[in-house]
């Protein structure tokens, strides 16, 4: 039995989350107000049986692993310590081999770390000294955030690690290095070196900043198996415990934006590493606070990168504020210039999300009648994301005040968009999708064979194609399903439709059983495709294309036969 089977054995699910809410037992089930979510009528289930909680109101779910990680702000590994330490288990210092890599990248990554801290420090690094001097960054605070240089040379930090003993192949999959056909050569050359550390603290990618004219001038770790860009925020590690204490989080892009903030007194800082935000990201972030200080640059790129974002914090159920500074400045120049009383004063003038959204569509300006209507929807749109009753309820009255529109209309527009296929998961898959997900993780012995059936299908017309086929990888890459795999794999919403599956599927499953899942979802696909080729049957009826409507009527009659002998 491996440590995370024995865990899920040992660990009681209901004590757990009797931690974060009061629960009460109803049926085979315990029930409670949601810990993720605002709410007075309990929506929160937990099924002590399957060892899985999901609410019915936001949609939050998972196994004893995602509570522990949500509510104590953990990622996979810390909470399988957490858990292990509680119910007095031993770990395993090597678990798998997929844990071997992992912790050695994490060594790798380390080893670099020190070579270019000792690059920055020897003679090659003057100009890169000069560079974060210039920047204000003094000789503590590059010991604090451990700042280092990466030589302007092809191959320094490649030597270096093979001297220390690491495998080329890890060295590769660091992304570290590049392997070439002349060779391997350092991915960062010349370049200000800064660590990307996960929520403990374990160095986990690196970003570079360029001190000369080369682009691009910011250059991040790729993926590799410990760094996943979606899910990091730089600077969390040292943020989180001010996070907490402060109540609420500044998000910037870059890392300089985020080491002057945290410099000038604002530790409760972190950078979303200059990628578009993810709702990952702002999950991690919801574990410490349920405020956001959106603080992005005030030029047109950074005002497309906030109404982007806009939406993702929303469907959160965060409160959100987003702060204004003049054109031609960031948030480090504003902080080097303005210090932190002008940093202080900027978040007391922050703007709700409305009126932001308001100024950026110029709604209260001279513009045309279909500009403005086209603004305002735009907005209602990003409204009806929000979940959370009393706070949408909130800024449809802030858009009615701002914008002169009455909050019936507002109410009414939202009411359409609120459609089966967008406002829930559950109308989005079918009970056959539910079955063959429930059967890939549950099949155990049997996955490979669902796996290679599966695999015969075109499944590009079921809605939850993505879901499945991502499951299938993770069988054929890891041989089988685990908690850590799945919040790797998937967005927050596909964990959620996966928990809730789990949940409400049936135990122990028989082989007859799981075949039946399969036929199901062949069915599926075959009706679906019978139903498009009807669509382009009638299409080339209307065309009187008749050689093109004898091969679709051959292969209606095909289809037709296969679904017949799988009843």
């Amino acid at each position: 039995m491996d440590i995370i089977e024995k865990i899920k054995e040992r660990a009681d699910i209901v004590e757990i989350a009797s931690n974060y809410t009061r629960l009460k037992k109803s049926g085979r089930r315990f029930v409670g107000l949601c810990p993720f979510h605002s709410e007075k009528t309990p929506s929160f289930t937990v099924d002590p049986e399957k060892g899985l909680y999901h609410c019915f109101g936001c949609g939050a779910g998972g196994d004893i692993f995602t509570l522990v990680m949500e509510k104590e702000g953990l990622d996979f590994p810390s909470a399988l310590e957490f858990l292990a330490k509680k119910y007095n288990i031993v770990i395993p210092k090597r678990e798998s081999s997929t844990k071997k890599i992992e912790d050695e990248i994490i060594e790798i990554n380390q080893s670099a770390q020190i070579f270019f801290r000792n690059s920055l420090m020897g003679r090659e690094g003057e100009i890169a000294r000069k560079y974060i001097e210039k920047r204000g960054i003094n000789g503590d605070w590059i010991d604090t955030l451990g700042i280092g240089y990466s030589p302007n040379q092809w191959d320094t930090l490649y030597k270096y690690l093979k001297n220390k003993g690491f495998n080329e192949n890890i060295i590769s999959l660091s992304g570290l290095c590049i392997k070439t056909e002349r060779g391997f050569i350092d991915r960062f050359r010349g370049r200000v070196m800064f660590p990307i550390r996960n929520i403990s603290g374990r160095i986990i990618g690196f970003g570079g900043r360029t001190i000369s004219d080369e682009n691009p001038k910011y250059l991040n770790s790729p993926e590799t198996p410990v760094y996943k860009k979606r899910m990091g925020l730089f600077g969390i590690d040292l943020a989180k415990e001010e996070i907490k204490a402060k109540g609420f989080v500044i998000l910037v892009e870059g890392y300089m934006d985020q080491i002057s903030l945290f410099m000038n007194g604002f530790k409760n800082t972190v950078a979303s590493l200059g990628t578009s935000l993810t709702e990952e990201q702002v999950s991690l972030l919801k574990k410490f606070t349920d405020k956001i200080f959106l603080f992005y640059d005030p030029d047109s790129a950074g005002i497309t990168s906030t109404i982007r974002a806009i939406p993702i914090i929303l469907s959160q159920d965060i409160s959100l504020r987003i702060v204004s500074i003049p054109q031609g400045l960031d948030p480090d120049t504003f902080v080097r210039e303005k210090g932190r009383n002008g940093l202080e004063e900027a978040l007391s003038r922050a703007l709700s999300p409305v009126e932001f959204l308001i100024k950026n569509y110029r709604i209260n300006e001279k513009i045309s009648s279909e500009e403005r209507s086209r603004g305002i929807r735009s907005i209602i749109e990003i409204l009806n994301g929000i979940r959370e009753p009393i706070l949408k309820r909130t800024y449809v009255k802030e858009l009615s005040s701002l914008a002169g529109i009455e909050e019936d209309l507002i109410f009414r527009v939202l009411r359409k968009k609120e459609s089966p296929e967008t406002s829930s998961f559950i109308e989005s898959i079918t009970p056959a999708e539910k079955k063959v997900i429930y059967a890939i993780i549950k099949g155990k012995a049997l996955s490979r064979e669902i796996v290679s059936a599966l695999r015969s299908l075109d499944l590009s017309d079921l809605g939850q194609k993505d879901l499945i086929e991502g499951l299938l990888e993770i069988i054929e890459e890891k041989g089988e399903i685990s908690p850590s795999y799945i919040q790797e794999k998937f967005s927050r919403e596909k964990q959620r439709i996966i928990y809730k599956t789990l949940l409400e599927e049936g135990g122990e499953m028989t082989v007859e059983e799981i075949r039946e899942y399969i036929k199901a979802i062949k069915r599926l696909v075959l009706e679906r495709k019978h139903k498009k080729l009807q669509e382009e049957i009638k299409k080339e009826e209307r065309a009187g294309n008749r050689e093109r409507l004898k091969e679709l009527l051959l292969l209606k009659q095909k289809i037709t036969q296969d679904i017949i002998t799988l009843t």
